[in-house]
């Protein structure tokens, strides 16, 4: 019995993926644009 889950990988998104759900929280980028918005 396999645990694996058929995917198809060209199925595209059903919404556009937000940047925010990939990225953790205390990553680099999520910094950078801070201070750019602080900036602006």
């Amino acid at each position: 019995m396999s645990r694996f889950i058929p995917v198809n990988r060209h199925q595209q998104y059903l919404l556009p993926p937000s940047v925010d759900e990939w990225l953790p929280d205390n990553h680099l980028a999520r910094f950078i644009a801070e201070v750019i918005d602080h900036w602006t």
